[in-house]
């Protein structure tokens, strides 16, 4: 549901580029280019300053926005996350094919690849492309899995409120953890849940931490019954709203064996943050920190 796209800073040589670039990535788009922003932005404003095609007002404006993107210390549209820290290179070519090394992108927009989208497969929809408003997976671990965990691996802080979601002999979580420690990004994670568990720094010690050899801090929130109605996964980068939550369930050949997942607003999801901090500070809701 969220998408890491390597994105050619030689297409800003084309002004039909500058508006993919304005408009189709961020919280809300499911998307981010992967990059350091002032290098890419650098890269881009010299192809822009050797372009054949843009006239001079249009090279003007192109280079306004990527000199805003060079002032920016984290700009909206990029992101570099941890485990993909530590590549440099003279090219973007050549950085590309290091951080392929490390894991694959999800979209490269390029005119000079082949394979790489253009310009033209943005506009009619390629499937690597496109984000639908709403994923509808089964109920089952892999499942659920496989569309959280793009959003997890780009991302600092998760926060899971979802009320039925248990600490105790919960799948998802251990695959959200063993993610954790495989991409060494997440530093903190917190589970607001309406399920009691008994012993809980014993429990996640037992099933979780002492699993792996990297854990992040983990706080484990406890609310009243329906005190939040709707499921999230919220994160520093993005957030996932989930119909049914985020728990895996036993197939009973009813509608509800599949899980409608979506993108959350940015509103939505600060709001939501909000009233999780409201709680805590009225002693609505009771954090112990486990790990």
């Amino acid at each position: 549901m969220y998408k890491e796209v390597a994105f050619d800073p030689e297409c800003l040589s084309e002004l039909h580029y500058c508006g993919v670039l304005r408009s189709e990535f961020g919280y809300e788009k499911g998307r981010y280019i992967v990059a350091n922003s002032k290098q890419w932005a650098t890269a881009a404003h010299k192809a822009v300053k050797n372009s054949e095609s843009l006239r001079t007002k249009e090279k003007h404006a192109v280079k306004h926005l990527l000199s805003k993107i060079k002032m920016s210390r984290n700009h909206p549209l990029f992101i570099l996350p941890k485990y993909r820290t530590g590549v440099t290179s003279e090219t973007w070519l050549t950085w590309l094919e290091e951080q392929s090394k490390i894991s694959r992108f999800d979209v490269i927009i390029s005119e000079r690849l082949d394979g790489a989208l253009t310009f033209e497969q943005t506009v009619s929809g390629d499937s690597s492309w496109v984000i639908p408003p709403t994923i509808r997976v089964a109920r089952s671990t892999d499942d659920i899995a496989a569309i959280i965990s793009p959003l997890l691996k780009i991302s600092s802080e998760i926060v899971i409120i979802d009320q039925y979601f248990s600490l105790s002999s919960n799948d998802v979580l251990y695959e959200m953890l063993s993610l954790a420690n495989k991409v060494r990004s997440i530093k903190k994670v917190t589970l607001v849940t309406a399920i009691q568990t008994k012993e809980p720094k014993k429990v996640f010690q037992q099933e979780y931490s002492s699993k792996f050899s990297y854990t992040p801090r983990f706080d484990f929130v406890v609310v009243a019954d329906k005190f939040f109605h709707d499921r999230y996964i919220l994160a520093d980068v993005g957030g996932i709203k989930a119909g049914h939550g985020f728990s895996c369930a036993t197939t009973l050949g009813a509608q509800s064996d599949k899980v409608s997942l979506n993108i959350c607003s940015q509103s939505e999801a600060e709001e939501t943050l909000a009233f999780l901090d409201e709680a805590l500070k009225n002693s609505k809701a009771h954090r112990t920190v486990l790990f």
